[in-house]
């Protein structure tokens, strides 16, 4: 796809947005992401990746996804802020130095990395073909918090990693869009729901029936959105619960214990 049918397309998507939200907004006066031009530029012309060489002694990579948390709320200043001036990945603070590489990944359009990080890794597929080349040779560990945790799950697989840790991610993204305020906060979702290419991936269940990938799956099991994810993973055997006594989405271990955790083998870690 040329930039120049990119903008045509999103010029499409903002025009099905504005359309489904135009009513909305009688009852409801919020923004989404869609609403802020920088995000297309900065999804347009930015990596939104960073890759830190390491150790160089050891054979792990771990690539760090962030969350549809990336910023918040849906404002031009906070978007401002923490992306164009903040360059805001997540877990950075939880980098892993013995480890040979880093690798920290952002969909700012906030979408399940759907269409990928970028006008050039604008899929799934093509995020998978793009870090299966950065990781040749090494033991790939991915790492993510809800739809973070959905795309280290799922992209984890799909490199043949090691393991992933994935806190309160989604195994089903199918719940995100099906109320009237859902499909305006995530078109792109309902741009694609007809299409196999994308929603190939909108249930990953399917995929991780027989993964030779461990996932180490942590939730608080007083939250009902993570309650249902979890039960739609219980039966596969290579997912790992820790359940903690929480009710908030996104809230389980404290961030003081997440190196000691990325640090274990996998043997070690259930």
């Amino acid at each position: 796809m040329s930039l120049l049918s990119f903008y045509c397309y999103y010029f499409d998507l903002r025009q099905l947005n504005f359309s489904q939200k135009s009513a909305a907004k009688m009852q409801n006066n919020f923004d989404t992401q869609f609403d802020i031009p920088e995000m297309l530029d900065v999804y347009l012309h930015h990596n939104n990746y960073e890759i830190l060489e390491l150790n160089k002694k050891d054979n792990r990579c771990i690539i760090y996804f962030s969350s549809n948390g990336l910023y918040f709320p849906n404002e031009r200043s906070v978007f401002h802020r923490d992306i164009v001036l903040g360059n805001r990945f997540e877990w950075k603070k939880n980098i892993l130095y013995s480890a040979n590489k880093a690798i920290f990944l952002r969909d700012v359009q906030k979408q399940w990395y759907l269409e990928g990080i970028n006008f050039e890794i604008n899929s799934i597929d093509k995020l998978v073909s793009f870090l299966r080349d950065q990781t040749i040779g090494l033991d790939v560990i991915c790492v993510g918090n809800s739809a973070g945790g959905y795309a280290a799950t799922l992209i984890g697989h799909l490199l043949g990693a090691s393991h992933v840790f994935n806190f309160c991610g989604q195994f089903s993204i199918l719940e995100s869009f099906q109320t009237e305020l859902d499909r305006i906060r995530n078109p792109i979702c309902v741009k694609f729901e007809n299409d196999i290419e994308y929603n190939k991936y909108y249930s990953i269940v399917q995929w991780l029936n027989n993964s030779k990938t461990q996932i180490f799956y942590f939730y608080p099991y007083h939250s009902t959105q993570d309650i249902f994810q979890s039960e739609l993973a219980k039966d596969l055997k290579n997912v790992f619960q820790f359940r903690f006594d929480s009710g908030e989405h996104g809230s389980t271990c404290y961030e003081i214990n997440f190196l000691d955790i990325f640090s274990q083998s996998r043997e070690k870690v259930y």
